[in-house]
């Protein structure tokens, strides 16, 4: 009997975790630093405070500058690994740096119109990052409207509210982040 309801107890567990995961987790495409934890080695992207777990981390080491993109888990296996970690990103990949200084003037230029204009094909290409092909974005920091440091659905309400929903003119772009 005590074997059953441990079972009953472990799959009512994994329903529950299935059923927080069933509402998609936002698509990364950060810049950051490898960071040593206490018993791993967790992805910090630039100006956050926030660590994750990545899948792959190839030939990388603690210390390395990365650029890391896939599909944030913010309820990740091993309770989080031991609450050193904000979440995982699963299904990974991850090259050198190269994020610094894309975004110029104003943030919105999703496509990279080089006449640095906000439209509807910024929306067109945003839309297909967060629910289509998930082709990283050419600067992920134009998408990132709130400065959180993810792009992700918050991103895109934003973009259609100034976009859509405020009278014209009534819509200010955030700036760029000021690169060091």
């Amino acid at each position: 009997m005590r074997i059953v309801l441990i079972l009953l107890t472990v799959l009512c567990a994994q329903a529950v975790a299935g059923s927080a995961q069933s509402q998609v987790d936002p698509w990364v495409d950060e810049c950051g630093t490898l960071v040593h934890s206490l018993d791993f080695v967790l992805f910090q992207p630039a100006g956050s405070s926030s660590r994750y777990h990545l899948d792959d981390y190839g030939s990388y080491t603690v210390g390395d500058s990365v650029r890391v993109t896939g599909q944030l888990n913010s309820v990740c296996d091993l309770v989080i690994l031991w609450m050193q970690a904000s979440g995982c990103i699963e299904s990974n990949t991850i090259a050198d740096w190269d994020c610094g200084g894309c975004c110029i003037g104003t943030k919105g230029n999703i496509d990279g119109d080089p006449d640095d204009l906000q439209d509807i094909g910024d929306l067109t290409v945003l839309i297909d990052f967060l629910f289509i092909s998930h082709t990283p974005l050419i600067c992920p920091e134009e998408a990132d409207f709130d400065s959180d440091g993810v792009v992700d659905i918050g991103d895109l309400t934003w973009y259609i509210r100034c976009m859509f929903m405020l009278p014209p003119g009534g819509c200010e772009f955030p700036p760029c982040p000021v690169s060091d």
